[in-house]
């Protein structure tokens, strides 16, 4: 049994005239297809608008784009959008306003190692790389200071100290040069009693000011902020689960707003530490895009030469294999190092790699390549440097939504990007095409002869999208719906000639829509040809059957909603509202899923947004999109249609004649 695939036409104006978007099923492939105004829109047309982007059914990120994906095959549920992304914003705290609640479309984080200390590395000053197993991306709304961070204490101008006097905030991430504002409900804020200390993107203490509002610098990442009582007194511990503390960007306090704050905690997983790369959160993909390296001073160094008094030392890489997977040539992105000023080439560099494949380190203190090994031994050499070839890891994918109104969003382990929406011109979605498969059992363990196809007095269903029914037992439902005298009466004689199988269905619902409402009876035959069976039976009979003996209601659900789409009776005519016998017709009839009850039956609404004709005994009727868009009128008796185009002539009564061969033309031809 098959289902055709199921979908809709969604007709969105883009501004200037109506889109229309289905989706085609050819050789195993879907095609997506985009007409304005009854005309296809080529892939250049198509691209001006937007982009054509593919969602399995159920999920919310896309998995492929374009007109006909490899991956859009049509075993699965799919919906495409013709839609243009907003434009991407980025930062190491992202600042925005969102009009509703909705997921971003992408965000993504930038992951960076993280050096510890100042200035530049030698080996009198060793600054340790470290990478992230993990990242936490945090989303709060206007207010962004966390009430879980709150301590009591003060800040004395280069760091937090221990006291009972003041309370201080948790670390607050800020834009750079950003101008913003703080209260506090336990008193008016007064310039220069306490502090809000700036710190840089690695918590490294720049200064401080004092008033309630201030702007950043250009290199501040965080703050921290210290209150005070207006009246001077100690906070206490009790202060501090009732106080009411506000940190948000802009030069004015906008009213107090309780902290909402959500933190998405992400490890990284098979990855490992990561020292650089990329995390879609959205989809989940990990991309790692560099590589830690450490040399002990076990490895193969050699002395090179002596210029100005810098003996400089050597390590070939291709030889030793070591960061064999790192990118050829003349490397594009700068090494970062723990003990050495890196670069990509020699000039003011203390260590730098050559296209070659040689690390060069440079030193006016050492004097052998054993007293560097010596060297090496003590303080390892870090290199973090770039693949050849990145590294992708699949996580699980997060939905971060939107917060209504003011949204702040940062990660810990580097910059982040977002794009918090976009404009979704039209739509389409595919069901794949469905085969119902019936087998049988006499003891609900095993199939009956011949695979199961003999009957037995246990039935198994599978709904599924293969042509070829499961020869897997455990594959199906089973249900024992009758003993061997029903099951005799109720299927008839099973013949063993090579012959049909024959099913009798019958269906009879009502349905309602904004455009009226109709009965149907609807009888459909399949026929499947079977070896050794011959069977024949009521579809109403088999329902109250299995019903009897605990079916459960999927069959009967799935059989049920076969249908065709052609509907007749009564309907109630949208343009007059009187209730008249009539037949509806669509490529596809789309239900809501709302019922309504009239006369005592149940009536299911017809989705009013699609394509379909009515015709009655006082007319007919052409809606396009949900869109009325041709008629004829007994009331008034003329046809009327918005667009119409007389492809060779036009008659008007029994003398004149419209024409347009040679050019327009208006003549009498008499009558």
């Amino acid at each position: 049994m098959r289902i055709q695939a199921q979908y809709t036409i969604a007709a969105v104006s883009d501004g200037e005239s109506a889109l229309s978007l289905h989706i085609e099923e050819s050789a195993g492939r879907l095609t997506a297809r985009v007409h304005r105004g009854g005309a296809e829109l080529s892939a250049e047309e198509i691209a001006a608008l937007g982009e054509l982007r593919w969602y399995r059914e159920g999920e919310s990120c896309s998995t492929a784009e374009g007109q006909s994906p490899e991956a859009a095959t049509p075993d699965v549920g799919w919906e495409v959008r013709l839609e243009r992304y907003d434009e991407a914003i980025s930062g190491e705290t992202l600042s925005f306003t969102a009009d509703a609640e909705r997921p971003l479309k992408s965000l993504k984080v930038n992951i960076e190692p993280v050096q510890e200390g100042e200035g530049d590395p030698s080996p009198d000053n060793v600054r340790p790389i470290t990478g992230w197993t993990g990242a936490k991306v945090t989303q709060t709304g206007k207010n962004l200071a966390n009430p879980d961070e709150f301590v009591l204490g003060g800040l004395a101008g280069s760091g937090y100290v221990s006291s009972e006097k003041h309370m201080v905030t948790g670390f607050i991430p800020v834009e750079p040069g950003q101008t913003y504002t703080r209260w506090c409900s336990l008193g008016e804020i007064v310039s220069g009693t306490t502090d809000v200390d700036q710190y840089d993107s690695e918590k490294n203490y720049l200064g401080r000011q004092f008033s309630a509002t201030f702007t950043v610098p250009d290199n501040c990442y965080y703050i921290r902020c210290e209150f005070m009582k207006a009246d001077g007194g100690d906070v206490t511990s009790s202060d501090l689960s009732t106080v009411q503390v506000q940190v948000e960007k802009g030069s004015t306090f906008t009213g107090f707003e309780s902290y909402t704050g959500v933190t998405y905690d992400i490890s990284f997983g098979d990855a490992g530490t990561v020292y650089g790369g990329t995390l879609d959160v959205t989809t989940g993909m990990l991309t790692v895009d560099r590589r830690l390296s450490v040399f002990n001073g076990s490895e193969s160094w050699g002395y090179e030469n002596e210029l100005s008094g810098v003996k400089s030392f050597f390590l070939n890489l291709n030889v030793n294999k070591y960061m064999s997977d790192r990118k050829s040539g003349t490397l594009t992105s700068v090494l970062k190092m723990n003990r050495c000023v890196a670069t990509m080439v020699r000039e003011n560099a203390t260590a730098y790699i050559s296209p070659a494949g040689y690390i060069n380190v440079r030193s006016t203190s050492l004097s052998t390549a054993q007293e560097l090994k010596e060297s090496l031994a003590e303080t390892n050499l870090q290199i973090v440097y770039p693949l050849a070839t990145p590294v992708t890891y699949q996580l699980t994918p997060q939905e971060v939504t939107t917060l209504l109104g003011s949204n702040n969003i940062w990660a810990d382990a580097g910059a982040v990007t977002a794009v918090t929406g976009s404009t979704v011109y039209a739509r389409d979605s595919y069901r794949p095409a469905q085969r119902l498969h019936i087998r049988y059992s006499n003891d609900g363990m095993t199939f009956t002869a011949n695979g199961g196809r003999t009957v037995g007095a246990w039935i198994g269903t599978l709904v599924d999208c293969s042509e070829e029914a499961s020869e897997v037992f455990s594959d199906y439902t089973w249900h024992r719906f009758a003993d061997d005298a029903e099951l005799s009466g109720r299927l008839g004689v099973v013949e063993t000639s090579v012959g049909e199988l024959a099913y009798e269905m019958r269906t009879e619902y009502l349905a309602q829509s904004d455009f009226g409402s109709y009965a149907q009876q609807v009888t459909a035959q399949i026929e499947a040809n079977a070896r050794a069976i011959t069977e024949s039976y009521s579809y109403a009979e088999l329902v109250s059957a299995a019903a009897a003996a605990g079916v459960s209601e999927s069959l009967e659900q799935y059989m049920t909603t076969v249908n065709g789409q052609i509907r007749r009776g009564y309907l109630t005519d949208p343009a007059t509202g009187e209730t008249v016998i009539g037949i509806a017709i669509s490529q596809k009839l789309q239900f809501t899923g709302s019922t309504k009850t009239v006369d005592g039956e149940t009536c299911y609404e017809l989705d009013a947004a699609q394509t379909f004709g009515l015709y009655t005994s006082t007319g007919w009727q052409f809606w396009v999109g949900g869109q009325k868009i041709g008629w004829f009128d007994s009331a008034d008796g003329m046809l009327h249609v918005v667009r119409m185009a007389a492809e060779q002539e036009l008659k008007l009564g029994d003398g004149w004649l419209i024409t347009g061969s040679g050019g327009f033309g208006i003549r009498y031809t008499g009558g």
